[in-house]
């Protein structure tokens, strides 16, 4: 294919001369603009904390210019820590090192004890959205010591943008996860930082031991998740990174499409089909293009109308639509809303299958073992519409297989639902989906 560096902001091309996907169900293209699709990757699946965290610090030991780190929650445990020290030293040792952390994400996880450490070492660390009670000032403190150990090298402090957080900041949520090493390594997926995500048999039972899925990427596509980091940063009120270009894309495997909202602009700007938001066109485009079998993992499974009118009619016409999602989710509301969906699409012909070992995490689809998406998305209106949100989509038949694989495996571990006994499920747990379904868009 054709595909070069051309487009907004260096990320994609603007140019595609070929095939676009039709109206009707089945038609097999799964990309909506393929002209997105960027060659030249080598991606590697993780699955779960133990996995990740080792690659991950792997390749921050391995930085030589620059590393940036953002992720929803950060936890000042014991793998929080193994990760603040990783950064201290490699920012002693000259790395440009920036942490992002959202401040309603991890309003309660840090503290000073944690964070001054890692100041004073030169890591630049800028709090998303700072609208908590206690935030800005930490956040001026944090900058106050960086500012001074940049002027004791003889560096002049960064200038910054101007960032005003709104009274309706908190429903304004930086949910990527997103490392980026050196430009060409990139992680992205589901997994914060701590020890919710730890191995239970290496540390017991004082971890939750929560399943999620990472991807590691090396190539184009770590640059454009390295841009969606400076985007944030910058539009969030970070000091000023510049926006690099990606080389170009070369027409070869791994085809990725990284998946990130651009910034408060971005969530406006990548708006696409009558203001449906585009990653859930992404997600739909690719659903009405199965022709056999479509998995979703979703950690939160609140799909709007269109998601669901796409899966049922799919199921109809023959193809296996099986949805993973947690037995026991950690946001008891969440899960009532969840399953105030079940009955329409049970009968539809979907399958349910509720996670039964601790609380799954991931945000996963695989179509037909050639396409597959791994990010921090939910199905769910905060994701599509309100949150920075980071991942990439894949059209490449061994990456996609490697993950249905993995979620093939999960649906081993999984209790299936079933419609019958569903149907006559007590009339208190129906009450309590209709009311937590009324607030389904504020979840």
């Amino acid at each position: 294919m054709a595909a070069g560096s051309g487009g907004r902001g260096g990320f994609w091309p603007l140019e595609w001369r070929g095939p676009r996907p039709s109206r009707r169900y089945g038609h097999g293209l799964y990309v909506s603009q393929p002209e997105r699709l960027c060659g030249g990757n080598r991606l590697a699946l993780l699955v779960g904390g133990a996995a990740t965290y080792e690659s991950m610090l792997a390749a921050i030991a391995s930085a030589q210019q620059s590393i940036f780190l953002v992720t929803y929650i950060l936890h000042s445990d014991a793998t929080g820590r193994r990760f603040r020290d990783a950064l201290i030293e490699r920012a002693r040792a000259g790395v440009d090192v920036r942490l992002m952390y959202d401040a309603f994400g991890s309003y309660d996880t840090l503290d000073d004890a944690f964070l001054t450490p890692l100041a004073e070492a030169g890591v630049a660390i800028h709090i998303f959205h700072p609208v908590i009670p206690g935030r800005i000032e930490a956040q001026e403190r944090l900058r106050k010591i960086y500012d001074g150990i940049q002027l004791r090298l003889g560096r002049t402090p960064p200038s910054r943008s101007r960032f005003a957080p709104d009274l309706l900041g908190f429903h304004r949520r930086n949910h990527q996860k997103i490392l980026a090493v050196d430009e060409r390594i990139a992680f992205t997926g589901g997994i914060n930082i701590g020890d919710d995500y730890a191995d239970r048999e290496e540390h017991g039972e004082r971890v939750r031991g929560w399943h999620d899925l990472h991807v590691r990427v090396e190539g184009p596509a770590a640059q454009q998740l390295a841009n969606a980091f400076r985007i944030a940063w910058n539009q969030s009120g970070g000091s000023h990174l510049a926006t690099t270009l990606v080389p170009i894309c070369r027409p070869e495997p791994v085809r990725v499409e990284v998946l990130a909202n651009l910034g408060f602009h971005g969530l406006r700007e990548r708006m696409r089909g009558g203001g449906s938001p585009w990653m859930w066109n992404v997600y739909r485009t690719a659903i009405r293009a199965a022709r056999e079998r479509i998995v979703i993992a979703n950690a939160y499974f609140l799909p709007d109308r269109g998601i669901r009118k796409a899966l049922m009619e799919q199921a109809r016409r023959g193809v296996r639509v099986q949805v993973i999602v947690p037995k026991d989710s950690d946001v008891r509301i969440v899960r009532d809303a969840s399953h105030s969906y079940y009955t329409e699409l049970l009968a539809a012909g979907i399958e349910i299958h509720e996670y039964r070992e601790g609380m799954m995490h991931a945000k996963a689809t695989v179509i037909d073992g050639e396409w597959a998406t791994i990010g921090s998305y939910n199905l769910d209106h905060r994701s599509f519409r309100h949150n920075l949100e980071a991942g990439l989509a894949a059209l490449d038949r061994d990456f996609a297989r490697s993950v249905l694989e993995q979620l093939d495996r999960d649906i081993a571990a999984c209790e299936q639902i079933d419609f019958h006994a569903w149907r006559h499920r007590p009339w208190k747990q129906r009450l309590r989906e209709w009311l937590a379904r009324n607030f389904v868009y504020w979840l």
